[in-house]
């Protein structure tokens, strides 16, 4: 049983060394390569406006309902 469990665990490290070389190759191939931003950029720009109305009108709706809250306890 010892001999088993020593050969697996010794199995495991290989594989794991194997692992990591190969995650460090493809790594490193992946930083070298050009990635295109542009359409990306694009994207998120012209989605501002449309995420700050958004934003804007959660914010009111919040302020709406503290006003209300702080009107009431006036009263």
């Amino acid at each position: 049983m010892k001999k088993t469990n020593e050969l697996i665990r010794r199995g495991y490290s290989r594989v794991s060394q194997g692992a990591l070389v190969l995650g460090a190759l493809v790594g490193t191939a992946m930083a070298h390569a050009a990635i295109d931003t542009t359409e990306i950029d694009a994207e998120i720009a012209a989605a501002k406006t449309a995420v700050m109305a958004i934003g804007a009108a959660v914010v009111l709706v919040f302020v709406g309902i503290a006003l209300y809250k702080w009107v009431r306890r006036a009263f």
